[in-house]
């Protein structure tokens, strides 16, 4: 059947429906936001050096680092105790309060002044936050002067209307060289999403206005509500990664010994994959390197800082290399045991493999699945969320943060291919093939098969469970019927397509950002991942245009 024509263009055309339905109904069920950011990050930084001359502050030297953030708990309150997204996308198309904003932080080693400015997603400076030293001189205005100063500037310099305000609490501290720093906490009485409350902070230095930062007030009660949603989908989490180490640890280990004892192992390929995902997985952790800056402590030397997160992403690509090594080396020989008629995977791209039909078939398949695996998971949550009030975080496709990397693509490659080749090396190929040669030792296939399918479905999935969607099961519910399919996919035709699917879909949905923020400065970038998304299929056409002028023959594929 697989080798008939109909069964293909039928394939065909089922993804091309797939990728049709994706498109009109992706953002309702991943719960997008429409939030019209208008200000690059260049504009951010360049806005925050602007907001200097405003304070009259001098910060010759300071480095810069910026963020577009978001309020995460605000949104989650809006989402969840007050009317849902629709509540949400009403709060962003107005002037009351900025859930996304831009966070830009100046600072310098050994300085503890610092200025952190916010502006809106259209460029509006919306607040910021001047770190004045303790020790620095200022004058000593009683409360009320400082008050009529706080409520002058704030009018005045900075639009902010306070007559909508109430003044709720207020306190004052005196520094050692005779300063007093003046905090005033404002609250807009009448602008209330249930029970979250919008805030402003002002704080006056001296003779100063250093701070004007408006936030809002969640519930205490709320929170602690969240955090014991959220340690339910930590626990589910935590209990497969404690079960994966468990037992396909143990499996991985005896197969090790048993594989080396019979000298079945293949060393050389697994290794250059693993260090290709370790060098991947080294510069993609590094590659976000600008907004690591964002939590450095000017306390500290920067130099130290920096050769920390070197060394500290240098040992995580090592730790994932040899990890991986020792996965792939075993899961390929297991599988090679289990399926022994099946192509040998590291063989699959090689001058005599990969021009065949059944290679071909196994990569296009796997490309040919994703945009259906993803038609799967948009189905799910639209019909979850809108039958059974399920939920999951809103957020925005397009991410303006992507433009502070160096190169976005290597961290979506690299992840990907980190994930979906470990991952089905460890979650599919290591329980699968062990049950397929324990049950067929023993005579009993189909129920050792049953018994690992279920437990490969319930360890991925849940292992999965981590993320923000309520109910804790959701993760869990979605991704048990992906990994039931992919089991049968695995035991029919083995590993390769398997990985294809896995990685094809990671990648695209790590870098759909880079394709829909809008800057001609991603267009390398785009290029790049493009060529990389594709290279197992163009490899094939590479090696079959080998093949074809070697023997003189016309372009084809070989049985």
């Amino acid at each position: 059947m697989y080798r008939k024509p109909w069964f293909w263009i039928s394939f065909v055309i089922l993804a091309m429906l797939a990728v049709m339905f994706n498109l009109r109904y992706a953002d309702k069920a991943f719960n997008t936001l429409n939030i019209q950011i208008s200000m690059s990050r260049k504009e951010s930084l360049q806005e925050a050096v602007n907001l200097h001359n405003r304070l009259g502050v001098k910060f010759e030297g300071y480095r810069q680092a910026t963020v577009f953030d978001s309020d995460a708990e605000f949104q989650n309150y809006v989402e969840l105790r007050a009317g849902g997204k629709q509540a949400l996308e009403k709060i962003l198309s107005s002037d009351d309060y900025y859930p996304n904003y831009w966070y830009v932080r100046h600072f310098k080693e050994g300085e503890p002044r610092e200025l952190i400015s916010y502006f809106s997603p259209a460029g509006q400076i919306i607040g910021f936050e001047e770190k004045v030293p303790e020790s620095e001189p200022g004058k000593a205005l009683p409360r009320l002067e400082a008050l009529a100063l706080a409520d002058s500037l704030a009018r005045t310099q900075w639009s902010v209307a306070l007559d909508k305000y109430t003044l709720i609490e207020e306190a004052q501290e005196a520094r050692p060289n005779g300063r007093i720093d003046h905090t005033f906490t404002y609250e807009r009485s009448e602008l209330k999403y249930n029970e979250a409350l919008i805030r402003l902070k002002l704080i006056v230095s001296g003779d100063r206005l250093t701070t004007l930062q408006p936030y809002s007030k969640i519930p205490e009660q709320f929170s602690k509500e969240y955090e014991e949603m959220r340690s339910y989908n930590e626990m589910l989490a935590m209990i497969a990664s404690a079960l994966m180490m468990l037992l396909y640890g143990i499996a991985l280990l005896v197969w090790l010994f048993r594989l080396l004892k019979s000298r079945q192992l293949i060393w050389k390929p697994a290794l250059k994959w693993a260090i290709l995902i370790g060098v991947f997985m080294f510069f993609a952790s590094l590659n976000y390197i600008s907004f690591y800056w964002l939590g450095y402590d000017t306390s500290t030397s920067s130099g130290s800082f920096l050769t920390q997160l070197i060394l500290g992403s240098l040992f995580q690509g090592l730790l994932l290399a040899a990890v991986a090594f020792l996965t792939f080396l075993v899961a390929e020989a297991v599988t090679r045991e289990a399926m022994p008629n099946q192509v040998q995977f590291w063989k699959s791209f090689s001058r005599d493999t990969a021009p065949t039909k059944s290679v071909l078939g196994k990569v296009l398949g796997g490309y040919l699945v994703m945009p259906i695996e993803l038609a799967y998971v948009i189905a799910f949550y639209y019909f979850t969320q809108s039958r059974f009030g399920w939920w999951s975080p809103a957020s925005s496709f397009s991410n303006p943060n992507i433009l502070g990397s160096f190169m976005p693509w290597i961290s979506a490659i690299g992840q990907s291919l980190q994930a979906g080749f470990w991952e089905e090396a460890m979650f599919r190929a290591l329980p699968l093939a062990t049950m397929l040669i324990i049950g067929t030792k023993l005579n009993k296939k189909g129920l050792f098969l049953t018994l690992g399918i279920i437990l490969q479905a319930f360890i991925f999935s849940a292992a999965h469970a981590g993320y923000a969607q309520q109910p804790f099961y959701s993760r869990l519910a979605e991704l048990s019927v992906t990994s039931v399919i992919m089991a049968f996919i695995y035991l029919r035709f083995g590993l390769l397509p398997a990985v294809i699917w896995h990685f094809s879909f990671d990648a695209l949905m790590m870098n759909l950002s880079s394709f829909l923020t809008k800057s001609s400065d991603l267009i390398p970038d785009r290029i790049i991942f493009s060529i990389l998304f594709l290279l197992p299929l163009l490899i094939i056409l590479w090696r079959k245009a080998q093949a074809t002028l070697a023997t003189g023959g016309k372009f084809g594929l070989s049985a």
